[in-house]
Order: C-alpha cells, then structure tokens, then sequence
C-alpha cells in the first residue's frame, strides 16, 4: 500500500492498491459482477475478463440513468398518492368505513406484490446492475417496512429515491431520506412536535444510519429529535411538508455546538465527526466484500470519500478496482441473500423470473419480503440466511425454478405447503441446450467444467471439485444426454452449498 494525509483526522493513512490488468483475469470478472451486480452468464463474464478492469468499473459506476425517467408500475399515477379525505370518512357508517378500509388493504396488498416484482425485473433485467445492486443496499440500511407505512405508493417513492441517489453525494441522500415520507411515517417523525419531540429518527439517524453506538449522547438525541420538529409529510398526496408551527425555533446544544439548529444543520454536523465517513465505508464494504475489514482499508476509503465532499462514486470506483476487493478472503465467501439468489439463478439459467406473486412467494420462503425488512436495523445477512429449515428452502425452489411446478409457501407451523387458493404454476422456459452446448458435451471432462464454471464462477477446493465430479459418474457419455437429464444435474449442482455462495 501507498501512504497519504488525512486532512479531516490529521493520521497517516495507507492507500489501497490498484488491481492490475495482469490479475484480471475470469475469476476476478464474475467476482466484479456477482458482487457490484447480480452475476452474469458465461459469455458476458468472459467479455468482461477481456476489457480493462478501469473501463468496466467506471462503465459500472457511472452509467446510473435518471430515476425519474425510468418505467413505473402502471398504478403509479398522481391519483395513486389520494386518500379519503377525513369529511368524505365522516359520512360513512362504521361498515361502510370497514368495507372501505378492507378495499385499501385489498389494494395497497396488490399493488406491493406488483411493486415487488417490477423491483426484482429492475434488477434481473437493468443495464446498469450497480444501480439495483446499491438500492437494494440503501433499503437495507434505511430499512422501512410497509407493514407500518401501509402505502405501496410511499414505498415505491421511497424507492425511486434511493435509485437516483444510489451513487450519488452521502450528504443529499441524508437529507432526502430525512425527508421523505416512508421514513417520516416508520420512525414517527411525522407528528413531532416541539411540545413532544419524538426521538425515534433522531435516535437512528446517529446509531443505524451514520455513526454507529457509543458516538453521540442522550442530550444529542434530545438536540436533534427538537431540530427535526415540524418535518412531516402531507398525507393526501404522500409529499414531504414543513409544519413551522410544530418546530421548535429555540436553541439547541448539539455535538458541543450551541444553536438555533434545523434538521439539515444536525446532518451536517454529523457529517463532520470524524466516524461518519469510516462508518458508512465500513458497510458498503461489508455489503459488497467481506465482513469486518481491516481499519486501514476502512480508512483509505473514507479518506477519499471526505476528500470529494461525501460523493460515493470516486469511493466506490476505488473500492472496486482495489487489489483487496478480489483478495481470497472475498472470493466466493459471500452467502447469497435471497434476492441475490433468486436473480443471479434466473441470469445463470438465462430465464425470466417468475411471475411477481411467484417470485414474492418465494422470496418470503427464503426470508426477504422486498419493503418489509424484518426491523429498522434491516436483514441481517451473512449466515443468518442459511438454516437447515432455508437451505432445504432452496434446494426445493431450485427444481421449481430449473423444471417448473408450483410455488409453495409456508403454513404457520412453519412446514412448506402448496398455496391455498391461488396455486400457480410456473414453466420455466430453461433451455437445456443453452446451459450445456453440444460443443461443451463433448467429453464428461468439458462438460463438467462448463456447468460448474457456469453456476460457481470462482475457485473450488480441490476436494470440493472432485464431489461435485461424482454427480456426472453415474450418467451416460455427455454427447447423449438428454434434455431432462440435464435439468436434473443443474438442478442437483444447485442444491449444494457451493451454490449458495458468490
């Protein structure tokens, strides 16, 4: 590593080390596209393999179309924001009033398990796979839950919002989180007032968000929960509003600071404390390396991220094309998320995804419902995505996903079960021949190469390689296979653990 100043905390930092076009090579291209994406099939990893690791990265990092421009669900119009308003609500008797409350449900329900499936095809099908990817990570990290905001129109703003601001400045995505209306719903921020500030945000915006525990105090919080008064949203149309009746104007002590502060000058203070930078680098390296990385990493990045005003993308282009990005330790130790596995299988079996209400089905056996994490510190990743329970999960949908069936879910003793009254069948149009070429079956040494290279794309143990050979033994000679022994060995070399990794 080189060395360099931190102007910001004054310490010498090492600087991370540049991949080289001599190291770049297959492994390292599917690495880059399974991890800033979603993978890729063979053809496209082995054109990326013969380009300019520079040339891709910056491809990747900077072709992020306008989200205002992009398609929407076709329910997404100005009316979709309009409630009842509260006179029409009085006129209703209490069953008219339940039966329209059970309608809205009705509806919001459609509308996120559509909401749900245009994601999952944005990322399956997106030219700019980093775009997703990085939504995907902000929903996380800001993780809001339709189950309390009760709006599939909120969260789908929501959304688009972490989209156009996937790679763009920290600083602006702060402050458009702070302001929009899932958020303001989720942590309650909506009906603060001076005279009962809550402290739900404030307190989430420093601990979740951008510090992490043990960097700010309770009078903190106080400072900031009272700066964040008045910061609503205006329900009818589901839009950021400013109640400067509910604010409270006084002054406040925040970070050793004494002022008359607002909701936009308690993020840029905390943007000036020295953790900020490192703590939000630490979870993007986390999300798209490996866990727990080394302090100097750490700090080279954030050393760069402050140096460009918090814009991500000199971060993020440093971070991709660093030597450390595609060490061992990073290679093909990620568990795949559930989302992750179900769009990186349907790209390796070059298929479509399934039906939106097949594809939630399916994510929320596997423990991902897209808009509904599980809490305000989001999923928690890694290992607690494989259970015995989960990995059978997936071992099972694979076959659906390889030769077509029907999509089960869960019954509530937890046991996997066909789905009541909308049962669904799914044909997968798998191409067989695709998957293995007649080129590629000409010998049971090529053919084996081909389908792990196609569905591992990295390194095996020697060991592991030599198991997963044992699966090709007890067929015929690849030249005559047929197509439904095929699906049968893809299907057996997704049920492995190899396969859940990337």
């Amino acid at each position: 590593m080189g060395r360099g100043f931190d102007n910001v905390t004054g310490d010498y930092i090492e600087m991370l080390r540049r991949i080289t076009s001599l190291q770049w090579d297959r492994i390292t291209a599917a690495h880059l596209l399974n991890r800033a994406g979603f993978g890729a099939a063979p053809e496209r990893v082995v054109a990326a393999a013969g380009a300019n690791p520079a040339d891709l990265v910056e491809s990747l990092v900077e072709n992020m179309p306008d989200a205002a421009v992009l398609d929407k669900p076709d329910w997404v119009t100005p009316e979709a924001a309009l409630r009842p308003d509260r006179e029409m609500r009085r006129r209703l008797n209490d069953e008219e009033r339940r039966d329209m409350q059970r309608m809205q449900r009705k509806t919001e329900r459609e509308r996120l398990t559509d909401l749900r499936g245009w994601w999952i095809n944005r990322m399956r099908n997106s030219p700019n796979p980093l775009q997703e990817k990085l939504t995907l990570f902000w929903h996380g990290h800001f993780a809001t839950s339709f189950e309390k905001v009760r709006s599939a129109y909120a969260m789908y703003k929501q959304n688009q919002m972490f989209r156009r601001n996937a790679a763009g400045n920290w600083r602006d995505l702060l402050m458009d989180v702070s302001q929009d209306p899932a958020m303001l719903w989720y942590l309650d921020n909506a009906n603060s007032r001076k005279q009962s500030p809550n402290e739900n945000y404030a307190r989430e915006l420093m601990e979740l968000f951008t510090l992490g525990e043990g960097h700010y105090t309770e009078e903190d919080i106080r400072a900031s929960a009272r700066a964040f008064t008045g910061w609503s949203v205006d329900s009818a149309e589901i839009a950021f509003k400013v109640n400067h009746q509910a604010h409270d104007n006084g002054s406040k002590h925040f970070f050793g600071k004494t002022g008359h502060f607002y909701g936009s000058d308690i993020i840029n203070l905390i943007l000036e404390h020295r953790e900020a930078a490192p703590f939000i680098c630490r979870k993007l390296w986390t999300f798209f390396a490996y866990p727990d990385p080394e302090e100097r990493l750490v700090n080279s990045l954030a050393d760069t991220l402050r140096r460009h005003d918090y814009d991500l993308k000199p971060m993020l282009k440093e971070m991709f094309l660093s030597r450390e990005f595609y060490a061992t330790q990073a290679l093909r130790t990620q568990i795949k998320s559930p989302v992750q596995w179900l769009v990186n299988t349907s790209i390796l079996l070059e298929t479509d995804l399934p039906p939106a209400p097949v594809s939630e089905t399916i994510l929320q056996a596997l423990g991902q419902k897209l808009f509904e994490p599980p809490s305000v510190k989001g999923w928690d990743g890694g290992y607690a995505w494989i259970t015995t329970a989960s990995l059978f999960q997936r071992y099972n949908i694979a076959g659906i996903l390889v030769r077509g069936g029907e999509p089960y879910r869960r019954n509530r003793r937890g046991q996997f079960m066909p789905r009541m009254g909308q049962i669904l069948q799914y044909d997968p149009e798998v191409d067989p021949r695709t998957l293995v070429s007649e080129e590629e079956r000409a010998s049971q040494d090529d053919a084996a190469k081909a389908l792990m290279w196609r569905l591992f794309q990295g390194p095996l143990r020697d060991d592991d390689i030599a198991k997963l050979r044992k699966n090709f033994q007890s067929m015929p000679d690849p030249w005559l296979w047929s197509d439904q022994e095929i699906l049968n060995l893809v299907h057996t070399l997704m049920s492995t653990p190899h396969y859940q990794l990337t």
